[in-house]
């Protein structure tokens, strides 16, 4: 992948792969209420993008290094 912005149908495979990894890391309403939960928060949501990435690769059927690349971008474009 050679774009700088990834498009609709990669960035919604990407989002896609990563809420289904969620559910196959068994990850439900475990995120805590309290203010000392922010890494647990965090350790979730890498373990999601890295399930995701697999997902991408065995599933969607990319090449790990664009699943990869797919799963960055989507990070980085949302925390602007």
């Amino acid at each position: 992948m050679n774009t700088v912005l990834l498009t609709t149908s990669t960035r919604l495979g990407a989002i896609m792969a990563h809420e289904l990894a969620h559910y196959a890391l068994g990850h439900g309403k475990w995120y805590p209420s309290d203010p000392g939960s922010v890494a647990t928060q965090r350790r979730g949501e890498m373990e999601a993008d890295v399930k995701a990435v697999e997902i991408m690769v065995r599933v969607m059927g990319y090449a790990e290094a664009d699943a990869f690349h797919a799963m960055h971008q989507m990070r980085y474009q949302s925390a602007l």
